[in-house]
């Protein structure tokens, strides 16, 4: 949401893959999505595709066998970790359930800064204008860019927030 606000709803897409064929329906995943953003679109694929694409982004995940278990009742082990891919689908950037909130979304920020400055220099390069749209959305995440390094001093670091007494500490709720 935050995101949304800052850059526009059209600038990027959120993705969920599930890594559970047996149990995951489209419709399974489109309820469970409903309680995070209606903006998160839910993959699925078959058993094959989710083992390549686990091995493609190197993701961990454990299924239990089928026996000694209940249909819906079970627990898949796995890696948690968002990756951020550019628009043409190359690997730009992740993050993980180790970042505070604040340096996941600097993070996201600063690779779409990134990228805007590199689609700049390479019309520059071919002697090219960018189209309005383009410009806007280049000067709305270097505007961004520039808040967040000017105001990341003011968020305490792990380390500060674990030493912290029980009554100074707080908890960020995803």
């Amino acid at each position: 949401q935050h995101l949304d606000k800052k850059v526009g709803r059209d600038y990027w897409q959120p993705l969920f893959i599930s890594l559970d064929p047996r149990r995951d329906t489209p419709e399974k995943v489109r309820e469970y999505l409903a309680d995070f953003s209606p903006r998160i679109l839910g993959l699925v694929g078959t058993q094959e595709e989710v083992e390549a694409a686990a091995r493609e982004y190197r993701v961990y995940f454990a299924i239990p066998d089928e026996e000694g278990m209940s249909e819906d009742d079970y627990l898949v082990d796995h890696s948690i970790i968002m990756y951020l891919m550019d628009p043409e689908g190359r690997f730009c950037d992740y993050t993980t359930k180790e970042f505070q909130w604040f340096e996941s979304y600097s993070k996201l920020l600063r690779r779409m800064m990134d990228y805007e400055r590199e689609k700049v220099r390479k019309q520059r390069e071919r002697g090219g204008e960018l189209q309005p749209g383009e410009r806007a959305a280049n000067m709305k995440v270097a505007n961004i860019a520039t808040m967040l390094d000017e105001s990341a001093a003011a968020v305490p670091s792990r380390e500060e927030l674990e030493n912290a007494r029980p009554q100074q500490a707080m908890t960020i709720r995803r």
